[in-house]
Parts: structure tokens; C-alpha cells; sequence
């Protein structure tokens, strides 16, 4: 009957609006996906954990890198100039040579080790010649040619840290633009898992809905049936004149 009608009717509504909404959670699980996909989201915290590390050992790195190209500098142009003024380069280079970075590299070592010969070679020859002895000219030639290596030597090794230190500040400029966008990007992600989980709520809600709105549909036309006919009665049930009449005798 009327029932049955409701019944019916309130679940093909139920099944439109889970129909929807399933579309709806649907899209919404997509768009969650494409965005953790495109931003490459593993965790947040543990990104922004890991990037603030990454930026702590970069500056570290960046640090060291300066410290050591100012240092070189100061000795570098600071008593270059000095160097000039007296036409002896020979503490400057010595200097530069001592520097404990420079120390590493194999040219610097064969520089070194050609230097020291180079001098000890003028000394033992200053001691029975003069500077003017043709010998000895070409020695100080020789020591010059190798201070002017370990100059350029020195000023390539400068421009390498410059281009270092550069370099990483480029990085810290990356790493710092990265760590800016995650609180927006926790926002952004926040909002789409609530789309989705709000969707997944109504989805269930319906289906549950919807399961008892069949129930009822189903159980509607069973349980109201004609059993019996039923039967009209020959004479009233009340009132009977005959036995009040004897009750009121009785009771008079």
C-alpha cells in the first residue's frame, strides 16, 4: 500500500544520492592522489625534517668553504702587494704554499718540492759566485717562474671557493624556497583529505541508509495479508434489554 510506496520511493532516492556522492568521493580521492603525486608528498613532517637538515648541512658546508676562501684572500692579495714592493716573492709563496688546503692538492706539493731545490741550488751557488754569475741569474729565473706558478696556482684555487661558495648559496635559495611552501602545502593537502574523508563519511552513512530502506521495502508487502474473511455479526453486541431488565428486578 502506502507504505509500500514510501518505501520504494526512499530508496531510489537513497540510490541517486549514493550514486553522487560516490561520484563525488571518487574526484575527491583523484584530486588527493594528483596532488601528492605532482608535489612528490611522502610525509610532510618527515620533509620538512629532512629539509632542515639538508639546509643546516649546506650552510655548514657554505660556512667552511668561505672561512677558507677569505683566509686565502687576506694572505693572497693582502701581502701580494707588499711581495711587489720588495721584488721578493719568496715569503709569500712559501706562505701560500703552508696554506693547509692548498697543501692537499699534488700540484702544490711538486711546487713546493720544486721551489725548495730551486733555493737550495741559489745558496750553494751564492757561495762561491755573485748574483750577477750566469748561473745563479738563471736559478732566480727559476724561482721566479715557480712563485708566479704557485700565484696562478693560488688564484685558480680562489676562484674555484668563489664559485663554490656560489654555488651552494644557490642551493640555500633553493632549499630555503622548498622549505616555504610546505606550511602551504599542508594547508592544500589538509583541505583535500577533508573533502575526501567527508565524502567517504556520506558514502557510508548512505549505504547504510539504504540497506534498511530495502529491508523495509522488502518486509512492506509481507507481513499485511488477508488471512479470513471477515464476518459481519447477526445482532449487536450492546445493549441487551432482556438481561439488564432482570439485573435491575433482582437488584430491586
Amino acid at each position: 500500500g502506502v507504505k509500500q510506496l514510501e518505501a520504494r520511493s526512499n530508496v531510489e532516492f537513497l540510490r541517486s544520492q549514493l550514486s553522487r556522492v560516490s561520484v563525488q568521493l571518487t574526484d575527491a580521492e583523484r584530486r588527493l592522489r594528483a596532488f601528492r603525486e605532482g608535489q612528490q608528498i611522502v610525509s610532510l613532517p618527515d620533509e620538512a625534517s629532512s629539509g632542515v637538515t639538508r639546509r643546516a648541512e649546506l650552510q655548514a658546508q657554505r660556512n667552511t668553504l668561505e672561512a677558507e676562501r677569505q683566509a686565502l684572500d687576506r694572505v693572497f692579495h693582502g701581502r701580494r702587494g707588499a711581495a711587489q714592493s720588495t721584488g721578493d716573492s719568496t715569503v709569500l709563496s712559501r706562505e701560500l704554499l703552508a696554506f693547509p688546503t692548498l697543501l692537499r692538492t699534488g700540484i702544490a706539493g711538486d711546487l713546493v718540492t720544486a721551489l725548495g731545490a730551486a733555493e737550495e741550488r741559489r745558496a750553494e751557488l751564492l757561495t762561491r759566485r755573485t748574483n750577477q754569475d750566469p748561473e745563479v741569474i738563471l736559478v732566480n729565473a727559476r724561482i721566479t717562474q715557480i712563485q708566479r706558478s704557485i700565484q696562478g696556482l693560488v688564484s685558480t684555487y680562489l676562484r674555484g671557493l668563489t664559485d663554490q661558495v656560489t654555488a651552494l648559496d644557490a642551493l640555500l635559495a633553493q632549499s630555503d624556497s622548498k622549505l616555504q611552501t610546505i606550511p602551504g602545502k599542508e594547508i592544500r593537502l589538509g583541505e583535500l583529505e577533508r573533502t575526501a574523508k567527508g565524502s567517504e563519511a556520506i558514502y557510508s552513512m548512505l549505504q547504510s541508509r539504504l540497506k534498511e530502506a530495502e529491508i523495509t521495502a522488502a518486509s512492506s508487502d509481507q507481513t499485511v495479508r488477508v488471512v479470513d474473511a471477515a464476518a459481519l455479526p447477526r445482532r449487536p453486541i450492546s445493549p441487551k434489554p432482556l438481561l439488564n431488565l432482570g439485573l435491575a428486578i433482582l437488584s430491586g
